[in-house]
């Protein structure tokens, strides 16, 4: 027996709804079905978006905390020379 691709199907246990099927077991996700007639066998054929999907995360991650850094480096350089009407501070 062969088993149906990974896609949303019917919910076997609550007609109104549509579940992802993995390939190879049910998942937690589920939506409500769209029309009222019998729902299509796939409506979609992407799995729901995991955290790891992207494998460079870490360092998009790591790239935006060096940028913040040095923006914040030129920042508190730039008022390291700051003068406020009477008062400088140096």
């Amino acid at each position: 027996m062969t088993t149906p691709p990974p896609g949303w199907y019917s919910d076997p246990e609550t007609a109104r709804l549509i579940r992802w099927w993995d390939g190879e077991q049910w998942t937690a996700h589920t939506h409500l079905a769209t029309s009222s007639g019998p729902p299509a066998a796939v409506v979609q054929t992407q799995a729901p978006p995991t955290i790891d999907d992207n494998p460079r995360g870490w360092l998009i991650t790591a790239t935006k905390l060096v940028g913040g850094l040095f923006v914040m480096y030129l920042t508190l350089a730039a008022c390291d020379n700051l003068t406020l009407g009477p008062l400088t501070i140096p």
